[in-house]
């Protein structure tokens, strides 16, 4: 059970397990369906060891960092992500389904179309998002580090590492371009090979990328950075500071 305040307003929390240990979601006494009901309802930035793996592991990691941060705070994040997933899975069964000969083009056509309007629009949210994070990350670690270092987070849109500009003019026919090019490719491999669902962020200190030759120190601290970023992020956007959570990562930091 839980209580919020939100802008002078109390929202309340009840989650519980019930039968065969099914989880069951009350807001103000109302049932709830899915946990994503809590969704600018009760922002959170959690803290694990884990989150030590964000500047390390695959780009999935920073995908889901950046799918989990914006989709709290930004009903239109989560609308256009959800949009763009339903237009990239409709893609691929489209590719799955040629067979070196026949393929419902028209069809392919329309949920490519689909595919690069959202995708779009959620490279620029990602985009800007990114930007904002590296304003309040840069002075958490000049902090940490005790002036000795300058963090940048440089995004890397489709995993290109290219000048796709910051707007729908600019993006749109860059993201066609590339399409167009790797058609070939899409149908060898029978999935879709450009878009937001392979975005990656890389974290410079000094100019140098942390990821390839950063210390642990390093890593850990840059983590520590856009975590703490995380939370003035939200704040920015809501007015409101999210709750933090921590999972025994003080031991880790210190490790």
């Amino acid at each position: 059970h839980a209580s919020v305040n939100k802008r002078n307003l109390k929202v309340k929390i009840d989650f519980s397990l019930g039968k065969n240990r099914r989880r069951e979601l009350k807001i103000d006494g109302i049932p709830k369906r899915k946990l994503s009901s809590l969704l600018g309802v009760l922002n959170a930035v959690l803290f694990t060891p884990e989150d030590l793996q964000l500047l390390k592991g695959p780009p999935a990691l920073r995908r889901r960092f950046l799918d989990m941060e914006l989709s709290q705070v930004s009903p239109v994040y989560l609308y256009t992500l959800q949009q763009y997933n339903r237009a990239l899975l409709q893609r691929n069964n489209l590719l799955r389904s040629f067979d070196g000969k026949a393929m419902n083009k028209v069809a392919f056509e329309t949920w490519t179309e689909q595919l690069i309007r959202y995708g779009v629009r959620l490279t620029i949210l990602r985009q800007r998002a990114l930007a904002a994070l590296a304003k309040y990350a840069k002075p958490n670690l000049y902090n940490i580090s005790g002036g000795k270092e300058n963090l940048n987070l440089l995004y890397r849109p489709w995993g290109y590492q290219l000048d796709i500009g910051n707007n729908e003019q600019e993006i749109t026919p860059c993201f066609r371009e590339i399409l167009e090019r790797e058609r070939a490719h899409e149908l060898r491999r029978r999935q879709s090979l450009v878009g937001p669902h392979r975005d990656d962020f890389s974290c410079l200190i000094n100019d140098i990328d942390v990821r390839e030759f950063g210390s642990q120190g390093q890593q850990r601290s840059a983590v520590l950075a856009i975590k703490m970023a995380e939370l003035e992020f939200m704040w920015e956007i809501t007015g409101d500071y999210p709750v933090l959570l921590l999972d025994d990562v003080l031991s880790e930091l210190d490790a």
